[in-house]
């Protein structure tokens, strides 16, 4: 992700979010939950955000993560994933 203001960083993820991958960072998960990157390791590393250990590397599992935000889950066509 590039640096620049949180409104520019708030449309990358966004754009992410529409292209549908499978994972979001750390810091993208942070970005979409309005709170520091500090704040979103500690949560991950606490096991409040749904996130798996690949390596060195945290991942969160987009889908995982908007079903714990509630939200429903969309593939990258719009249609809904149960």
């Amino acid at each position: 992700m590039t640096t620049g203001t949180r409104t520019q960083r708030g449309e990358e993820v966004a754009a992410l979010v529409a292209r549908g991958r499978l994972t979001y960072t750390v810091d993208e998960a942070a970005e979409l939950l309005g709170v520091s990157r500090g704040a979103a390791y500690a949560a991950v590393r606490a096991g409040h955000v749904p996130a798996e250990r690949i390596g060195r590397r945290w991942v969160v599992p987009c889908a995982r993560f908007h079903a714990w935000l509630g939200e429903p889950v969309r593939s990258s066509t719009g249609a809904r994933v149960r």
